[in-house]
Parts: structure tokens; C-alpha cells; sequence
């Protein structure tokens, strides 16, 4: 679920809208558990598919997959977790009045959770992101600095939920001036997840 308030762009209307923007399949294999290695190594993949344009809110046909490396560490065993998080992102977007079009990125993200209870973590992450045009990284379109708080809640035994709010601290689009990357990346992202393990 996505929810646009776009005002004040130039070649954009104005556009308030919440949308069901599409579904994905999160499949991830641990290649090194934590606790019985240096560190924790888990390899992802996620396909998936959407009918909202990211950025814009129109009506689109997406699809594409996130390629991810997750690297985690108890710095304080049991109190204290750092990770590591390399994505690479490739799509194809064919937007409801015009052609196709194809983008790809990648990026870094660092964190820190703090454990306040037995299934509780509060925590802090930094995100750099690239955007280009073509699926291999091929035209330089913009990238942007994120940063916010999180929040992970164990369910149960096999239920958990996170949320994560991200800010845009800087960014440099090819197409506006200015201190942000509003072509390629929101201002503001919250993300709620809720998932299981099995």
C-alpha cells in the first residue's frame, strides 16, 4: 500500500492518491549463522510485481527483483546487533500512457538494533542509494542519503513486525537543482512490514 501527496512539481500534476501498489515474494537462504560463525551471511532475492509507477502514483504494469547480501554481528552478545546491507534492483516499468522503461540501482545500508526485551528491538539506519536508467547499472539517474529509526516486535514464534522511517538527508537528481533527489526517491519512506519464518 502506497499513498501519494505529489504538489508544486514541475512536469507532475498534483496528485493525492493511496494505492495497493503491487506484491513480492521475499526468499532469503542463511549462509552463516551468527551464532555459531564470526558473522551472520544471508543471500536474498525478491521478485515482484506492481501496478502504481514509484514516484509518480500513476497506473503502471511493474516488474522486477532485489538481489540482496545481509551481513549481521552481535557487537554486545544479546544486547546489540550490527548489519550490513547490499541490494542491487532491476525493472521493467511499462506506464499506462507511454513506452517501457528500464532502471536498476543499488544500495548500502548500515544499522544498529538495540535489544529492549526478549523480541523487542529499537534501532537506528543509514541508507545510500544510486538510481540509473537501463537494467545494468547503465546511465547515472541520481542518488540520495536516507536516515531513521526503527522498530522490530517478535510475534511469537514465528510472527515478527518492523517498521522504519527514512528521511531524505541530501541528494543529487540529473533533472532538478536543489538539495534532495525527488526524481528518483521520496522525501519521507515508512515502511511496515509484517512476516513469518518457518
Amino acid at each position: 500500500m502506497s499513498r501519494y501527496d505529489i504538489h508544486g512539481m514541475p512536469d507532475q500534476p498534483d496528485r493525492h492518491r493511496t494505492a495497493l501498489d503491487g506484491a513480492f515474494l521475499d526468499m532469503r537462504f542463511r549462509v552463516l549463522d551468527r551464532a555459531a560463525a564470526p558473522f551472520g551471511l544471508t543471500l536474498g532475492v525478491t521478485p515482484g510485481f506492481g501496478g502504481v509507477e514509484p514516484g509518480t502514483g500513476l497506473r503502471s504494469r511493474e516488474y522486477g527483483a532485489s538481489f540482496k547480501v545481509l551481513i549481521d554481528r552481535e557487537i554486545i552478545p544479546g544486547q546489540l546487533i550490527a548489519a550490513l546491507n547490499l541490494t542491487y534492483d532491476m525493472g521493467v516499468s511499462r506506464p499506462h500512457a507511454s513506452g517501457v522503461g528500464r532502471a536498476s540501482g543499488f544500495d548500502i545500508t548500515g544499522a544498529l538494533s538495540w535489544r529492549l526485551g526478549p523480541d523487542v528491538f529499537v534501532g537506528a539506519e543509514a541508507r545510500y542509494a544510486r538510481a540509473y536508467e537501463g537494467l545494468g547499472l547503465d546511465r547515472y539517474a541520481g542518488q540520495a542519503l536516507f536516515a531513521g529509526p526503527t522498530l522490530y516486535v517478535g510475534l511469537g514464534a514465528h510472527l515478527w513486525a518492523s517498521v522504519a522511517w527514512h528521511a531524505q538527508l541530501a541528494g543529487d537528481g540529473r533533472q532538478h537543482a536543489g538539495h534532495f533527489d525527488l526524481d528518483q526517491f521520496e522525501r519521507h519512506q515508512v515502511r511496515l512490514r509484517v512476516g513469518g519464518h518457518f
